[in-house]
């Protein structure tokens, strides 16, 4: 894994990407945007979380004696199911609480089922009340006159983790704004840990340092240990606002001829177009024709993405996204290491947004 990931990283100091139809779309000029506010660097001195939960209690609509062995932790085997129109909540009298952290976990999908957050008075009533946003991994901020958070669900769902600290949030936990309605950039990756290997200085560079609206796609993010992995990458490269994650099967190339029908070109197209109409970005960058090394995936996703900035602006193709978001024409598409009009982007330069770190820098941590 060493191995790969210096190749991966030494790939961006000559990332090189093919482009569709005419104009600048990230030249460096006098018109690039600011600088965002600086991202800093992990320092020793940054806040400790501490975990507070064992002063608190839980409650739920049906009670059960294991909801604190089940969600005060991060075992990885223990989840709390919660049918459609139940509730939990927990709650604290003395406790110094700065943050509810909880979880969704699930076997496979694309979001977490809809539910609402209660946040709660001493006596238990309701302060405020509001639709939860569709992340896996959720961050409350406590503010005082707060002394509990309740969570109902609409639809049958599993709870891995529901946990109270004070001083600062968990590694895993990001305060994530929500996913941007229209943006300049979008980066598909096939999995996490490809956006780093291979487009990570696009990312820190265009999103975290010149500002663009930008956002990530994931497609292979059956399981939580993944998605969590590709949200905690996307944060440390400066992403602010929630990536998205389609949920498709990761399947290793040992198991190819016998998985293949389970990722196709033309599915994998149609979930693309699908998403280029949602988020309706200027410009894509994806995955190498050739798969990096070899990947028969990010061969089709590359492949699937050359047919989808077409398709998008079809009014012909999948009138059910056309009827939700209508067409879409993306300005260009790059590809990794394509060989027509070549741009290379520096992973040399220092960002000021990550504290003169540089893409490379940024890049590697992200990765670890």
């Amino acid at each position: 894994m060493k191995r790969r990931f210096l190749i991966g990283i030494a790939l961006l100091l000559t990332l090189v990407m093919l482009f569709i139809n005419a104009g600048p779309a990230f030249a460096e000029t006098d018109e690039t945007p600011a600088p965002t506010d600086e991202i800093p660097a992990p320092t020793a001195e940054a806040p400790v979380p501490t975990d507070v939960t064992k002063q608190c209690e839980y409650e739920g609509s049906k009670f059960s004696k294991y909801f604190r062995s089940r969600l005060a932790n991060f075992d990885e085997t223990e989840k709390q199911a919660l049918e459609a129109g139940q509730w939990i909540s927990i709650r604290w009298t003395d406790a110094d609480v700065d943050y509810v952290c909880f979880s969704w976990t699930d076997a496979i999908g694309i979001a977490p089922p809809p539910f609402t957050v209660a946040l709660l008075d001493l006596n238990g009533g309701v302060i405020k009340e509001y639709e939860g946003e569709p992340y896996w991994n959720n961050v409350i901020e406590i503010e005082d006159g707060v002394y509990g958070v309740r969570l109902t669900v609409s639809e049958k769902a599993f709870l891995y983790t529901l946990m109270a600290f004070s001083g600062s949030m968990p590694s895993d936990f990001h305060p994530w704004q929500p996913t941007p309605e229209k943006l300049d950039l979008l980066v598909i990756a096939m999995h996490p840990d490809d956006d780093t290997l291979f487009m990570g200085n696009i990312v820190a560079t265009y999103i975290g340092e010149y500002g663009y609206e930008g956002s990530i796609l994931y497609l292979g993010t059956r399981t939580r240990i993944r998605r969590t992995e590709a949200l905690n990458g996307a944060w440390i490269m400066g992403l602010r606002t929630y990536p998205m994650m389609a949920g498709l099967p990761d399947i290793p190339i040992k198991y190819r001829e016998e998985k293949k029908k389970d990722f196709l070109v033309e599915d994998v197209e149609l979930e693309l177009v699908r998403y280029l109409r949602r988020v309706r970005p200027e410009v894509v960058v994806t995955h190498d024709d050739n798969g990096e090394y070899g990947h028969w995936q990010h061969k089709i996703v590359a492949a699937a993405s050359r047919l989808a900035v077409v398709d998008a602006a079809d009014p012909a193709y999948d009138p059910q996204s056309l009827a939700e978001y209508g067409a879409w024409q993306v300005k260009k598409l790059y590809l990794h290491l394509a060989e027509e009009n070549p741009i290379f982007i520096s992973a040399t330069m220092p960002l000021e947004a990550f504290g003169g770190r540089t893409g490379w820098d940024v890049a590697a941590e992200a990765y670890q």
